[in-house]
Protein backbone atom coordinates (compact mmCIF):
# COMPACT_ATOMS: atom_id res chain seq x y z
CA UNK A 1 0.00 0.00 0.00
CA UNK A 2 2.74 2.42 0.89
CA UNK A 3 4.48 1.79 -2.44
CA UNK A 4 1.25 2.37 -4.37
CA UNK A 5 0.62 5.63 -2.54
CA UNK A 6 4.16 6.78 -3.24
CA UNK A 7 3.81 6.04 -6.94
CA UNK A 8 0.45 7.82 -7.12
CA UNK A 9 1.98 10.79 -5.37
CA UNK A 10 4.88 10.83 -7.85
CA UNK A 11 2.44 10.64 -10.74
CA UNK A 12 0.46 13.62 -9.45
CA UNK A 13 3.68 15.59 -8.97
CA UNK A 14 4.77 14.69 -12.48
CA UNK A 15 1.52 15.88 -14.07
CA UNK A 16 1.61 19.08 -12.11
CA UNK A 17 5.22 19.75 -13.10
CA UNK A 18 4.46 18.97 -16.75
CA UNK A 19 1.63 21.54 -16.77
CA UNK A 20 4.07 24.08 -15.39
CA UNK A 21 6.65 23.04 -18.02
CA UNK A 22 9.02 21.94 -15.31
CA UNK A 23 10.15 19.09 -17.53
CA UNK A 24 13.08 17.85 -15.53
CA UNK A 25 11.02 17.45 -12.34
CA UNK A 26 8.12 16.01 -14.33
CA UNK A 27 10.28 13.38 -16.04
CA UNK A 28 11.91 12.40 -12.76
CA UNK A 29 8.53 11.84 -11.11
CA UNK A 30 7.12 9.95 -14.08
CA UNK A 31 10.12 7.66 -13.88
CA UNK A 32 9.63 7.25 -10.12
CA UNK A 33 5.99 6.34 -10.77
CA UNK A 34 7.05 3.63 -13.20
CA UNK A 35 5.81 5.54 -16.27
CA UNK A 36 9.04 5.07 -18.23
CA UNK A 37 7.63 5.82 -21.69
CA UNK A 38 6.18 9.10 -20.44
CA UNK A 39 9.39 9.93 -18.58
CA UNK A 40 11.46 9.47 -21.73
CA UNK A 41 9.03 11.60 -23.73
CA UNK A 42 9.30 14.45 -21.22
CA UNK A 43 13.09 14.13 -21.07
CA UNK A 44 13.17 14.59 -24.86
CA UNK A 45 11.27 17.87 -24.45
CA UNK A 46 13.64 18.88 -21.70
CA UNK A 47 16.57 18.12 -23.99
CA UNK A 48 15.55 20.91 -26.34
CA UNK A 49 16.84 23.42 -23.80
CA UNK A 50 19.11 21.29 -21.59
CA UNK A 51 21.20 18.76 -23.50
CA UNK A 52 21.39 16.15 -20.72
CA UNK A 53 17.63 15.65 -21.10
CA UNK A 54 18.41 13.72 -24.30
CA UNK A 55 20.94 11.58 -22.45
CA UNK A 56 18.44 10.66 -19.73
CA UNK A 57 15.85 9.81 -22.38
CA UNK A 58 18.36 7.63 -24.26
CA UNK A 59 19.13 5.62 -21.14
CA UNK A 60 15.44 5.01 -20.47
CA UNK A 61 14.93 3.83 -24.06
CA UNK A 62 17.92 1.53 -23.71
CA UNK A 63 16.35 -0.05 -20.62
CA UNK A 64 13.11 -0.41 -22.59
CA UNK A 65 15.09 -2.17 -25.36
CA UNK A 66 13.93 0.44 -27.86
CA UNK A 67 17.10 0.74 -29.91
CA UNK A 68 15.85 3.17 -32.55
CA UNK A 69 14.59 5.79 -30.12
CA UNK A 70 17.62 5.26 -27.88
CA UNK A 71 19.92 5.99 -30.80
CA UNK A 72 17.93 9.05 -31.83
CA UNK A 73 18.02 10.49 -28.30
CA UNK A 74 21.67 9.64 -27.83
CA UNK A 75 22.74 11.28 -31.09
CA UNK A 76 20.72 14.38 -30.24
CA UNK A 77 22.68 14.53 -26.99
CA UNK A 78 25.99 14.14 -28.83
CA UNK A 79 25.16 16.96 -31.25
CA UNK A 80 23.83 19.25 -28.55
CA UNK A 81 26.63 18.58 -26.10
CA UNK A 82 29.45 19.04 -28.58
CA UNK A 83 27.96 21.75 -30.78
CA UNK A 84 26.64 24.39 -28.48
CA UNK A 85 23.79 23.88 -26.04
CA UNK A 86 25.31 24.54 -22.65
CA UNK A 87 28.72 23.16 -23.61
CA UNK A 88 31.58 24.57 -21.58
CA UNK A 89 35.22 23.72 -22.07
CA UNK A 90 35.65 23.34 -18.34
CA UNK A 91 33.16 20.42 -18.34
CA UNK A 92 34.66 17.26 -16.93
CA UNK A 93 36.00 15.40 -19.99
CA UNK A 94 36.80 12.28 -18.00
CA UNK A 95 33.15 12.06 -16.98
CA UNK A 96 32.08 12.49 -20.59
CA UNK A 97 34.44 9.74 -21.72
CA UNK A 98 33.06 7.41 -19.05
CA UNK A 99 29.53 8.08 -20.30
CA UNK A 100 30.56 7.33 -23.87
CA UNK A 101 32.24 4.06 -22.84
CA UNK A 102 29.26 2.92 -20.79
CA UNK A 103 26.68 3.73 -23.43
CA UNK A 104 28.75 2.36 -26.32
CA UNK A 105 28.59 -1.01 -24.60
CA UNK A 106 24.82 -0.75 -24.20
CA UNK A 107 24.32 0.44 -27.75
CA UNK A 108 26.34 -2.52 -28.95
CA UNK A 109 23.86 -4.84 -27.29
CA UNK A 110 21.19 -3.11 -29.34
CA UNK A 111 23.17 -3.48 -32.59
CA UNK A 112 23.46 0.30 -32.89
CA UNK A 113 27.17 0.72 -32.36
CA UNK A 114 28.01 1.18 -36.04
CA UNK A 115 25.46 3.97 -36.45
CA UNK A 116 26.82 5.69 -33.36
CA UNK A 117 30.41 5.46 -34.62
CA UNK A 118 29.43 6.75 -38.07
CA UNK A 119 27.71 9.74 -36.48
CA UNK A 120 30.80 10.56 -34.40
CA UNK A 121 33.07 10.84 -37.46
CA UNK A 122 31.72 14.22 -38.45
CA UNK A 123 31.67 15.78 -34.98
CA UNK A 124 34.42 18.35 -34.55
CA UNK A 125 34.42 18.26 -30.76
CA UNK A 126 34.12 14.52 -30.32
CA UNK A 127 37.16 13.07 -28.63
CA UNK A 128 38.05 10.78 -31.53
CA UNK A 129 40.97 9.09 -29.79
CA UNK A 130 38.63 8.20 -26.91
CA UNK A 131 36.13 6.65 -29.30
CA UNK A 132 38.98 4.68 -30.95
CA UNK A 133 40.32 3.46 -27.59
CA UNK A 134 36.83 2.47 -26.43
CA UNK A 135 36.31 0.40 -29.57
CA UNK A 136 39.67 -1.32 -29.05
CA UNK A 137 38.81 -2.11 -25.43
CA UNK A 138 35.50 -3.59 -26.54
CA UNK A 139 37.30 -5.79 -29.08
CA UNK A 140 36.13 -3.98 -32.21
CA UNK A 141 39.56 -3.53 -33.78
CA UNK A 142 38.40 -3.48 -37.39
CA UNK A 143 35.74 -0.89 -36.61
CA UNK A 144 38.33 1.18 -34.73
CA UNK A 145 40.68 1.08 -37.72
CA UNK A 146 37.95 2.07 -40.18
CA UNK A 147 36.85 4.83 -37.81
CA UNK A 148 40.33 6.35 -37.81
CA UNK A 149 40.64 6.16 -41.60
CA UNK A 150 37.21 7.73 -42.03
CA UNK A 151 37.86 10.80 -39.88
CA UNK A 152 38.65 14.05 -41.65
CA UNK A 153 42.25 15.24 -41.67
CA UNK A 154 40.83 18.48 -40.27
CA UNK A 155 40.33 16.70 -36.95
CA UNK A 156 43.39 14.41 -36.73
CA UNK A 157 46.41 14.46 -39.04
CA UNK A 158 46.83 11.65 -41.54
CA UNK A 159 49.95 10.13 -40.00
CA UNK A 160 48.26 9.64 -36.61
CA UNK A 161 45.05 8.27 -38.12
CA UNK A 162 46.75 5.70 -40.33
CA UNK A 163 49.26 4.61 -37.69
CA UNK A 164 46.44 3.93 -35.22
CA UNK A 165 44.49 2.13 -37.94
CA UNK A 166 47.53 -0.02 -38.79
CA UNK A 167 48.02 -0.98 -35.14
CA UNK A 168 44.37 -1.99 -34.86
CA UNK A 169 44.61 -4.11 -38.02
CA UNK A 170 47.78 -5.78 -36.72
CA UNK A 171 46.02 -6.87 -33.54
CA UNK A 172 43.53 -8.92 -35.57
CA UNK A 173 46.03 -10.23 -38.12
CA UNK A 174 44.88 -8.04 -41.02
CA UNK A 175 48.46 -7.78 -42.22
CA UNK A 176 47.76 -6.55 -45.75
CA UNK A 177 45.57 -3.67 -44.56
CA UNK A 178 48.09 -2.80 -41.84
CA UNK A 179 50.87 -2.79 -44.43
CA UNK A 180 48.83 -0.55 -46.73
CA UNK A 181 48.37 1.97 -43.90
CA UNK A 182 52.06 1.97 -43.02
CA UNK A 183 53.03 2.36 -46.68
CA UNK A 184 50.79 5.44 -47.03
CA UNK A 185 52.42 7.30 -44.14
CA UNK A 186 55.94 6.06 -44.95
CA UNK A 187 56.14 8.76 -47.63
CA UNK A 188 56.38 11.37 -44.87
CA UNK A 189 57.71 9.20 -42.05
CA UNK A 190 60.17 6.82 -43.68
CA UNK A 191 60.67 4.55 -40.68
CA UNK A 192 57.16 3.15 -41.23
CA UNK A 193 58.25 1.49 -44.47
CA UNK A 194 59.96 -1.18 -42.35
CA UNK A 195 56.62 -1.73 -40.60
CA UNK A 196 55.03 -2.17 -44.03
CA UNK A 197 57.68 -4.74 -45.00
CA UNK A 198 57.14 -6.60 -41.73
CA UNK A 199 53.40 -6.81 -42.44
CA UNK A 200 53.60 -7.75 -46.13
CA UNK A 201 56.06 -10.57 -45.39
CA UNK A 202 53.19 -12.27 -43.52
CA UNK A 203 50.87 -12.13 -46.54
CA UNK A 204 50.74 -13.60 -50.02
CA UNK A 205 50.79 -10.09 -51.49
CA UNK A 206 54.35 -10.38 -52.76
CA UNK A 207 53.93 -7.57 -55.31
CA UNK A 208 53.24 -5.20 -52.40
CA UNK A 209 56.28 -6.60 -50.61
CA UNK A 210 58.40 -5.73 -53.65
CA UNK A 211 56.91 -2.22 -53.61
CA UNK A 212 57.77 -1.84 -49.93
CA UNK A 213 61.36 -3.06 -50.41
CA UNK A 214 61.82 -0.66 -53.32
CA UNK A 215 60.37 2.23 -51.30
CA UNK A 216 62.76 1.43 -48.44
CA UNK A 217 65.75 1.39 -50.79
CA UNK A 218 64.79 4.66 -52.47
CA UNK A 219 64.16 6.37 -49.14
CA UNK A 220 67.54 5.27 -47.85
CA UNK A 221 69.20 6.60 -51.03
CA UNK A 222 67.64 10.03 -50.41
CA UNK A 223 69.38 10.38 -47.05
CA UNK A 224 72.31 12.74 -46.79
CA UNK A 225 74.56 9.84 -45.79
CA UNK A 226 72.82 6.68 -46.99
CA UNK A 227 73.88 3.25 -45.79
CA UNK A 228 74.92 1.50 -48.98
CA UNK A 229 74.62 -1.95 -47.42
CA UNK A 230 70.98 -1.29 -46.52
CA UNK A 231 70.22 -0.04 -50.03
CA UNK A 232 71.80 -3.19 -51.49
CA UNK A 233 69.91 -5.40 -49.05
CA UNK A 234 66.52 -3.88 -49.92
CA UNK A 235 67.15 -4.09 -53.67
CA UNK A 236 68.41 -7.67 -53.37
CA UNK A 237 65.36 -8.66 -51.33
CA UNK A 238 63.02 -7.08 -53.89
CA UNK A 239 64.80 -8.83 -56.76
CA UNK A 240 64.66 -12.23 -55.07
CA UNK A 241 60.91 -11.90 -54.44
CA UNK A 242 60.44 -10.92 -58.09
CA UNK A 243 62.43 -14.00 -59.18
CA UNK A 244 60.29 -16.23 -56.97
CA UNK A 245 57.19 -14.88 -58.70
CA UNK A 246 58.76 -15.42 -62.12
CA UNK A 247 58.89 -11.66 -62.76
CA UNK A 248 62.28 -11.80 -64.47
CA UNK A 249 61.95 -8.42 -66.22
CA UNK A 250 61.25 -6.68 -62.93
CA UNK A 251 64.14 -8.53 -61.32
CA UNK A 252 66.47 -7.39 -64.11
CA UNK A 253 65.35 -3.78 -63.69
CA UNK A 254 66.06 -3.97 -59.97
CA UNK A 255 69.52 -5.38 -60.59
CA UNK A 256 70.18 -2.54 -63.02
CA UNK A 257 69.27 -0.04 -60.30
CA UNK A 258 72.03 -1.60 -58.25
CA UNK A 259 74.40 -1.23 -61.16
CA UNK A 260 74.87 -4.99 -61.39
CA UNK A 261 73.31 -5.49 -64.82
CA UNK A 262 72.92 -9.01 -63.62
CA UNK A 263 70.39 -11.41 -65.05
CA UNK A 264 68.57 -13.74 -62.66
CA UNK A 265 70.11 -17.15 -62.38
CA UNK A 266 68.27 -20.12 -63.80
CA UNK A 267 66.28 -21.90 -61.10
CA UNK A 268 67.20 -25.54 -60.64
CA UNK A 269 65.69 -28.30 -58.65
CA UNK A 270 67.03 -28.21 -55.12
CA UNK A 271 69.11 -31.19 -54.09
CA UNK A 272 71.39 -32.22 -51.27
CA UNK A 273 74.25 -32.46 -53.78
CA UNK A 274 75.16 -30.74 -57.07
CA UNK A 275 73.87 -32.14 -60.34
CA UNK A 276 75.37 -32.45 -63.82
CA UNK A 277 73.36 -31.19 -66.77
CA UNK A 278 73.42 -33.26 -69.95
CA UNK A 279 74.59 -31.11 -72.91
CA UNK A 280 72.48 -33.17 -75.30
CA UNK A 281 69.02 -33.30 -73.70
CA UNK A 282 69.32 -30.99 -70.66
CA UNK A 283 68.47 -33.67 -68.09
CA UNK A 284 70.07 -33.27 -64.65
CA UNK A 285 72.05 -36.28 -63.42
CA UNK A 286 73.80 -37.30 -60.22
CA UNK A 287 77.32 -35.86 -59.85
CA UNK A 288 78.75 -39.38 -59.94
CA UNK A 289 77.00 -40.26 -63.23
CA UNK A 290 79.26 -40.89 -66.23
CA UNK A 291 76.42 -41.09 -68.74
CA UNK A 292 73.07 -39.32 -69.01
CA UNK A 293 70.21 -41.36 -67.59
CA UNK A 294 67.88 -40.02 -70.31
CA UNK A 295 69.86 -40.17 -73.57
CA UNK A 296 73.14 -41.93 -72.71
CA UNK A 297 75.40 -38.96 -73.54
CA UNK A 298 78.82 -39.03 -71.81
CA UNK A 299 78.90 -36.65 -68.82
CA UNK A 300 82.40 -37.00 -67.37
CA UNK A 301 83.61 -33.62 -68.63
CA UNK A 302 80.45 -31.66 -67.85
CA UNK A 303 80.15 -28.89 -65.30
CA UNK A 304 78.43 -29.11 -61.91
CA UNK A 305 75.41 -26.88 -61.33
CA UNK A 306 75.19 -25.25 -57.89
CA UNK A 307 72.13 -26.59 -55.97
CA UNK A 308 71.40 -23.17 -54.36
CA UNK A 309 68.12 -21.86 -55.85
CA UNK A 310 69.38 -18.27 -55.74
CA UNK A 311 72.65 -19.15 -57.48
CA UNK A 312 72.58 -21.97 -60.07
CA UNK A 313 76.17 -21.26 -61.15
CA UNK A 314 77.93 -23.83 -63.36
CA UNK A 315 81.24 -25.08 -61.92
CA UNK A 316 84.07 -27.31 -63.14
CA UNK A 317 83.54 -31.09 -62.71
CA UNK A 318 86.24 -31.36 -60.04
CA UNK A 319 84.98 -28.36 -57.98
CA UNK A 320 84.04 -29.11 -54.38
CA UNK A 321 82.47 -25.69 -53.68
CA UNK A 322 80.57 -23.27 -55.90
CA UNK A 323 82.82 -20.52 -57.25
CA UNK A 324 79.94 -18.00 -57.08
CA UNK A 325 78.36 -18.51 -53.65
CA UNK A 326 80.50 -21.08 -51.79
CA UNK A 327 77.84 -23.78 -51.54
CA UNK A 328 79.27 -27.30 -51.10
CA UNK A 329 78.97 -29.33 -54.28
CA UNK A 330 79.88 -32.80 -53.06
Amino acid sequence: MKEEKRMLSSLEKAREAELNREYCRAAYNYKDAGELEKAAEIYMKYGETEYHGYLNAARIYINLHDGNRALDAYLRWIKAFYNGIGFKKEDNRDYCTALITEDMERLDSLSKLEEYVEACKGMKEVFHIDVYNNLIEMGYHKMAAEYMIGISEEFIETSVRYELAAKAYEQIGEWEKAGDCYLIISKDYDWHVKDAIRCFIKTDQKEKLIEAYMAAAEQEMKRENPYEDEVKQYFDSAAKVAEQLGLTEIAEEIYKKLGKHKKPKKRVKKSMTSQIECPECGTYNKPTSKYCKECGEQLSNNKKVCPDLDCGNENEPDAKFCEECGTQLE
